[in-house]
């Protein structure tokens, strides 16, 4: 089997997401909103954000139709809100699967991960909690945040208010900047 057969799914995923970029980057922020319509931009932001988020693969697309829509003349806030969410949603789901991920884990790999959440355990949790809406409020993969507050063993109550708020400032700064096109 060669490796095109193996990773079909990824190469598609991939072919996607630049054929996406790709389309929003020739037609124009007006056309694209005209042609989608404004009501149905903001459904297609929390769509694009839950689906895909501030992950290492999705990120620029997420920020490019965030930026489209707004320069458009849709509403930066609605768009923030509604991308906002849809990254707190993605941010939540792949914080649970890395949740879920850490406790079935080979027996051998236990002690590693030992080693590390004693070492994300060396800073004070409010300092933590600090740094990654920081860290999330810039664009920045926010998959290696969560796999990070996981391994650093905080649990989903004390850190999805962060993971919220960084979302929605995330968002509404992208849609802030994007309208200075419009």
């Amino acid at each position: 089997m060669t490796w095109i057969e193996r990773h079909y799914r990824l190469l598609g995923v991939i072919a996607v997401l630049v054929t996406l970029n790709v389309f929003l980057f020739f037609l124009g922020p007006q056309q694209v909103v005209d042609s989608i319509g404004v009501s149905n931009t903001y459904l297609i932001v929390f769509i694009i954000a839950t689906v895909g988020g501030m992950s290492s693969f999705t990120g620029a697309t997420y920020a490019s139709a965030v930026i489209t829509f707004t320069a458009g003349g849709a509403n930066p806030w609605l768009i923030g809100l509604c991308g906002g969410v849809g990254v707190f949603i993605s941010d939540s789901l792949f914080y649970l699967l890395a949740e879920y991920g850490r406790r079935v884990v080979p027996h051998d790999w236990k002690p590693t991960l030992e080693r590390v959440a004693r070492k994300m355990r060396v800073l004070p949790t409010k300092t933590v909690l600090l740094l990654s809406y920081v860290y999330h409020s810039l664009p920045l993969p926010s998959d290696l945040m969560m796999l990070a507050l996981v391994l650093g063993k905080y649990s989903y109550r004390t850190v999805a208010p962060v993971i919220f708020l960084a979302a929605l400032t995330y968002s509404i700064l992208i849609a802030h900047f994007g309208s200075l096109w419009s």
